[in-house]
């Protein structure tokens, strides 16, 4: 791949030019200054991408307000379950002929089921209370609640992960698949710029 990265908390994100990016991600993140809303509106304007991925600080009002014109789904509640397997919950269905997921087969994308989540958002993906818009759902947990939307934006793409990237949530960072999903969320996520 042709790309790099850099890491910066959302504070001293706004002394970066996003027009120099391709993709950004929000990482547990449950507000941003307003310049950097504008920023990232900009960024999908011009065919970008934002992964927003939920965690501990969630659920996020401010940060859902702040982004409304382009967030995919409305938080509901935080559910926190055990690690035993009376109360985890795995990752279920997904679109198989979707980008994210059409090239993980080599890397074992039925491997997906086998992810054991114990925290995550709930959320009313837009465009399900009646109102339309561009979100859809692209993989649920297996209790049918969405893991991961999808909201194209102008000429952008939003995706938002319903748990974390990390192993506190759920164990998906110790599966095989983990990196190929990731690879592939953030190749569709800049594959407009």
């Amino acid at each position: 791949c042709d790309w790099s990265s850099d890491v910066c908390s959302s504070d001293l994100s706004t002394t970066h030019q996003l027009n120099q990016y391709a993709l950004v991600i929000l990482s547990n993140v449950t507000s941003i200054p307003g310049d950097l809303a504008d920023g990232l509106r900009a960024l999908l304007q011009r065919g970008g991408g934002v992964i927003i991925t939920a965690g501990s600080r969630f659920p996020a009002p401010e940060l859902e307000k702040q982004l409304e014109a382009f967030w995919p789904a409305h938080i509901i509640q935080k559910r926190l379950l055990t690690r035993d397997a009376e109360r985890l919950v795995l990752l279920g269905d997904y679109e198989r002929n979707h980008p994210v997921f059409r090239d993980l087969e080599e890397a074992g994308a039925e491997s997906l089921h086998a992810v054991q989540a114990y925290g995550y958002v709930s959320v009313q993906p837009e465009g399900e209370s009646g109102k339309q818009t561009d979100s859809r759902v692209l993989l649920r947990f297996a209790n049918a609640d969405p893991a991961l939307i999808e909201r194209q934006y102008m000429g952008g793409r939003v995706l938002l992960f319903t748990s974390s990237f990390d192993n506190v949530w759920n164990d998906f960072p110790l599966h095989p698949v983990f990196i190929p999903f990731v690879h592939q969320m953030l190749q569709i996520g800049r594959a407009h710029v």
